[in-house]
Formats: C-alpha cells, sequence, structure tokens
C-alpha cells in the first residue's frame, strides 16, 4: 500500500477500536467464565496494528490485560479444566492466545498464571488412549481437540515440555494433516514449531498415538528423541476436576486402555454450552470407542447416556448436579453423583422467560446456593476486600422424583472393566425406566440373551475388540396398562431429534443406542461393562444376592459388594483373592 491508502485503512482501524471496549470489560471478574471474554481480545490485537501511530488507543492495551486475567482466574479452574468444553474454549482462545502472546512481548505476559500452565493437564487427559482424539463434552462438534491455535502457543511457550509435545503431536498429527482450517494456518506461520529433536516423519506409520511407539528408524535419525511412550510421562491414571465435577479415569498410559468420563457438573448456573446430562458416562477400550458423546447441540437427556423415566429426562437447561465423593486406589476408582436436582427442575435465565421452550411453566426466582468472593490476578487481594456477588437464576418444576444417584468404578487390571450403578426412583408407581448408552454407528449386538448382549464393529473379525454388556441386576418389569412390552436389552436405531417444545427444532439423523427397559417402582440398574478380544478369558460372573457378586477367572477373583448407605448412593467395594 502507499502511504495514502495506508491512511485510509489506519483511519478505519482507529475508528473501529479508539474508545472502545470489548465484552466484559464492565464486568466483575468472576463473570469473565466464557468465551465471549476471549473472542473480545480481537479489540487488541486489532488495535495493535497501529501502535503508536495517530489514532492508537494505549488503554486498550491494560483494559485487555485485566479482562484476560480475571477470564484465566474463572474461565479454567486450578485443575487446568475450563468452564466450557473442548471447542467453545480453544474457539476463543484461538484469539485470546494470540492476543496473549503480543501482550506478553509488551512485558504483560500472562503465560505463566496457573491455570493457563495448568491446561496441559485437561487436553492431555482428554486424549483417547488411541491418539489422535480428545473426548467431545457438551457443544463440541468434532474430535480433533477444536481449533489449533493455543495449541501452537503452548507448544511456543513451552518448547522442551514433554506432556505439551505429546499433546501439540495428537493435535497436529505426525504428518501434520491435523492443520486444516485456514485460522490454524497462520497461527502456524507466526509460531512455528517442530517435535522435540528436530526430526520430522514424513510417512509416519498410522500407530494414532501422535508419534510412532515402533518404528526403530526414528531413533536412528534422533538419538535424542527416542519414541514417545505416553507411560513415561509420570502422569496419574485418573484426573478430578470437583468443581466442574469431571472426572477422567483410564485403566493404564497405554494403546489399549480403558478409559471412562464421568461428569455431573455442580458449576452450571442456566442456559449454557452444557449439556442435561448430570452423571452422564463415555467409554473407550481397546483403540475404540464404545459409549459416546454425541456433541454440539444433541443436549436433552434422551441424547446421552443417562436414564429416562416414561420418555422424560432431566430438566432443560439442566440445573446442577453434585459430586458425592471420589475414591481414587490403584486397583479401583470410584465416583458417585447425584442428578437429583437436575431432574426435579429446569433453568433459564429471566431475559429467556418469553422463549417457547419455557411457556407453560411456573418460573420462580431462584438464590444459588454457593457465594461466590473473587479477585483480580493483576492485583494484590491484600490490597482491598474481596467483592461477594451471590448468583440467581431461574428454575421451574420439570421431572419431580425421589432420587437419582449414579456410581461408576473402574476397575483396572489385566482385563479393565466399568460398573455402573443407578439408584433412581420417581414415586411409589410402576413407572417405565430406561437405561441408555449413546453408540457409535457401527456397532451392532452379536450375541443377546436375557442379561447380557455382546456389542462388536459391523465388520469385525476374530481378532476384533468386543464389549459384553451384563445386567448384574435390573428389576423384572411388571405390565403397564397401555404399554407394550420391550425387551429387556436391546439395540435401536433411534432419530436423533429435540423435543419439540424446545425453542427451535432440530434433527440429526439417525442413531443407535443401547437400551435396558425396567416396567418397575425402582429399576436397580446395575450394569457390567467388559471390554475384551475374542482371545481373551471372559469371567464366570455369579450374584449372590442383589448386591454381591462376583468375577471369577482362572487366576484371580473380584468380590463386590454394593451397598447403600441412609437411602444415597450405592458404594462399591472390590475385594481381589489378593487381598487388596
Amino acid at each position: 500500500m502507499d502511504n495514502a491508502q495506508r491512511e485510509v485503512v489506519r483511519n478505519v482501524i482507529a475508528q473501529a477500536t479508539a474508545g472502545k471496549q470489548s465484552f466484559g470489560m464492565n464486568l466483575p471478574p468472576h463473570r469473565r467464565n466464557f468465551n465471549f471474554i476471549s473472542h473480545g481480545t480481537q479489540l487488541l490485537v486489532t488495535a495493535l496494528a497501529i501502535e503508536g501511530e495517530p489514532g492508537y488507543d494505549p488503554s486498550i492495551l491494560p483494559a485487555t490485560y485485566e479482562l484476560m486475567a480475571g477470564f484465566l482466574d474463572h474461565a479454567i479452574y486450578p485443575s487446568g479444566t475450563p468452564t466450557e468444553g473442548m471447542h467453545y474454549y480453544n474457539f476463543g482462545m484461538s484469539f485470546a492466545s494470540l492476543a496473549m502472546a503480543a501482550m506478553a512481548r509488551r512485558d504483560k505476559s500472562l503465560f505463566q498464571h496457573p491455570h493457563y500452565l495448568a491446561t496441559r493437564m485437561w487436553y492431555v487427559n482428554s486424549i483417547e488412549p488411541f491418539g489422535y482424539a480428545f473426548s467431545t463434552h457438551h457443544d463440541t462438534p468434532r474430535d480433533d481437540g477444536g481449533l489449533a491455535t493455543n495449541y501452537v502457543l503452548l507448544k511456543w511457550i513451552l518448547p522442551e515440555n514433554r506432556i505439551v509435545d505429546y499433546i501439540w503431536r495428537n493435535r497436529v498429527r505426525d504428518n501434520y494433516s491435523g492443520i486444516t482450517y485456514r485460522g490454524d494456518f497462520l497461527a502456524f506461520a507466526l509460531f512455528p514449531s517442530d517435535w522435540n529433536g528436530g526430526y520430522i516423519e514424513k510417512n509416519p506409520e498410522a500407530s494414532q498415538w501422535g508419534v510412532d511407539t515402533d518404528k526403530q528408524s526414528r531413533l536412528n535419525h534422533a538419538t535424542n528423541n527416542p519414541p514417545l511412550n505416553p507411560a513415561s510421562l509420570g502422569l496419574s491414571n485418573s484426573y478430578f476436576t470437583p468443581e466442574r465435577g469431571l472426572l477422567i479415569t483410564r485403566s493404564a498410559w497405554a494403546l489399549d486402555a480403558t478409559i471412562l468420563n464421568f461428569e455431573n457438573r455442580p458449576d452450571v448456573t442456566g442456559p449454557s454450552h452444557a449439556h442435561s446430562d448430570r452423571n452422564g458416562f463415555t467409554l473407550s477400550a481397546l483403540g475404540r470407542q464404545w459409549a459416546i458423546d454425541r456433541g454440539h447441540h444433541r443436549s436433552e437427556t434422551h441424547l446421552h447416556s443417562n436414564v429416562l423415566i416414561d420418555g422424560l429426562g432431566q430438566g432443560h437447561f439442566g440445573p446442577a448436579g453434585e459430586i458425592l465423593d471420589y475414591s481414587d486406589e490403584p486397583e479401583v476408582t470410584q465416583i458417585p453423583g447425584d442428578a437429583t436436582y437436575a431432574y426435579r427442575y429446569r433453568y433459564t435465565f429471566g431475559t429467556r422467560l418469553g422463549n417457547r421452550e419455557n411457556a407453560g411453566y411456573d418460573w420462580e426466582v431462584e438464590t444459588l446456593p454457593r457465594v461466590i468472593k473473587y479477585w483480580s490476578a493483576t492485583q494484590d487481594p491484600n490490597d482491598r476486600p474481596w467483592e461477594v456477588d451471590r448468583l440467581y437464576t431461574h428454575k421451574a418444576l420439570e421431572n419431580p422424583l425421589k432420587y437419582a444417584y449414579r456410581t461408576a468404578a473402574l476397575a483396572r487390571g489385566s482385563q479393565p472393566y466399568v460398573i455402573i450403578v443407578d439408584d433412581i426412583r420417581k414415586d411409589d408407581q410402576v413407572r417405565r425406566y430406561e437405561w441408555l448408552m449413546q453408540l457409535p454407528d457401527d456397532l451392532v449386538a452379536e450375541k443377546t440373551a436375557e442379561n447380557r448382549m455382546v456389542l462388536a464393529a459391523e465388520d469385525a473379525d476374530e481378532h476384533s475388540p468386543r464389549l459384553m454388556v451384563y445386567v448384574l441386576d435390573m428389576s423384572k418389569s411388571q405390565a403397564i396398562p397401555g404399554k407394550p412390552d420391550q425387551a429387556p436389552i436391546r439395540v435401536e436405531t433411534f432419530e436423533m431429534a429435540q423435543s419439540e417444545k424446545l425453542n427451535t427444532k432440530k434433527a440429526w439423523g439417525e442413531g443407535k443406542r443401547l437400551v435396558l427397559t425396567s416396567d418397575s417402582v425402582e429399576p436397580k440398574f446395575k450394569v457390567l461393562l467388559l471390554p475384551h478380544r475374542p482371545s481373551d478369558a471372559l469371567p464366570k460372573i455369579r450374584s449372590m444376592n442383589d448386591n454381591e457378586f462376583e468375577l471369577i477367572w482362572p487366576n484371580h477373583i473380584d468380590h463386590w459388594k454394593a451397598q447403600r448407605i441412609d437411602q444415597g448412593p450405592t458404594r462399591l467395594t472390590l475385594t481381589r483373592t489378593d487381598g487388596q
């Protein structure tokens, strides 16, 4: 451009930025906890294009620093888990990480913020065991990990960190085929990085680890960069964020590991990108997914792995749940959650009361139980008293019931497996309870019996993995007038569509789900999920009574006791033959 053209562009930028505020600058720090805040940092990136020139507003830089400090304080929990899912966090950070780089070059770095640095623990635990894929909670449309800019900046500021390198490799892939979006290309051009050690493999073998673990040629080319074994990263098998009610636990850091995701959010206050799936779970094992989260906008309970009562699930939008306990031991990890309130009520904001989905309900103001104390990371909290803000929302009755507890447990060992126990009851009448597990489209029922099913891919061969679904306990169905009987265990194809009562009607075609049906006063679901290969020796399963059962292998026995305490959730106790 010549000087005249530059002057025109400069004037446009000045008029668009000078004296302006980005979204959230007028909010207290604790309310800067969602992606509108990080998106707003585009204001700074744009303004800096004319830094030091006529029309530049120097107040935008410190204001954006304060804004992002509040965001990092309150949009990311100390464990590193954001308040939002993989898509929306990285969507906003596609701008905010660039703004953070610009601020760091002007002696206003936030890259050392402990919450930001801790996100690498959330990223690495979210990677599926088989690699190149990240778990998809809430409104996350794909499992590729979201926009890449923040991955690029993490790698740039921590180039030798082995955990960050592993995350980055899984996101961009060994042959860099993970770089697809136009905005990602710009980030890579500005902040180029390479694998630790500098060796680029042009034709990697498809091991799906984010790195080839079995190719000796890599050692020959880069002796200082041996094949990356995730087990060598020193990571715990379990990652728990109590503030978000998120547990990601695996049998080991290995390619064929079993991994269970369990979530019951206590932090929701109204409509958001969170779904109505308190106590929901996903499961992957032996190199593939078995129970999935359907992701973007598939937000109602019937589209998740939860329980329906006469076809009705949790409120939409879903209220908060509660994690009641958490136990992480070498042999078994278990977590009980309470979704009672999420079934009983639905939440909305006062500004949405006139929306179609909120018609016909009796709404009341609810004062949320927790009080938030906050301060900005850019100021010493001792310099002023902490400010207090009590939150409010609106609630209405949705699906009144007595209780809805779920306990999930992952047992480790030579043949890992998962147990899901549901203590759920609406009232004293016989109701239709349906236990749902959302399935990938390629899964079919290979074998079915009255209390068990074996799932396999449509094209499975004699070496392909299977999942045994074994009903350890479930109340026998009673007749309900006017309702046809259903098979107690089945795989069904259904239309994935929103309820008609929602503000917008959407449909996403057909999907598959496994359904357990119990027409009863209380279904007493206890379900064993056992991934295995055809060559594996399966255990004999013996039930002594409703609350005691054994899995019997040739070389050891797993003895389980399931005990409800004070009408709360079931607590599981595992005793192995070696006494552990």
